[in-house]
């Protein structure tokens, strides 16, 4: 489900909630725009295993902290088909103590498949926690070629 609303006219996203299922996802022509429509085609290309590239542009970051938008920036530039750590992010950012605040940010990411938190993984390689559920998080990283045991 996707939430937006227009800020200075513009169509904004708000909040992005992930069903379990990608396959229950679907369209509503009901309060849309030409934006969400395409927002909605591409995240549904995404599960599909395409290799999709969103924008920063089509998101509503001041609904976010500013640690969180520091942690949320970072994590964007993560690219499909790598991963990287809650300590790593804590260290990019400069702030080395605040691993489990870097969790907390990105488990409350309004922004998910957008900003691939699901790219991020505990040090040990877990996958760690996920708002879709770990289970949809294992899926999608090994659709982008990064298996677990």
């Amino acid at each position: 489900m996707i939430f937006w609303k227009l800020k200075n006219g513009i169509p904004k996203l708000s909040r992005i909630y992930l069903k379990t299922k990608a396959s229950t996802a679907t369209k509503s022509t009901e309060l849309s725009c030409p934006i969400v429509d395409d927002t909605i085609d591409n995240m549904l290309s995404y599960f599909l295993g395409k290799n999709i590239s969103f924008s920063l542009n089509i998101i509503d970051l001041d609904i976010c902290s500013g640690f969180q938008k520091m942690v949320l920036l970072n994590q964007f530039i993560i690219p499909g088909g790598q991963v990287t750590t809650y300590k790593s992010i804590a260290n990019q950012i400069k702030r080395p103590d605040s691993v489990r605040a870097v969790g907390n940010a990105l488990a409350n990411n309004p922004f998910p498949i957008i900003i691939p938190c699901h790219r991020t993984v505990k040090s040990d390689g877990t996958p760690g926690g996920y708002q879709g559920g770990t289970q949809m998080k294992a899926q999608l990283l090994e659709m982008e070629g990064i298996e677990f045991s």
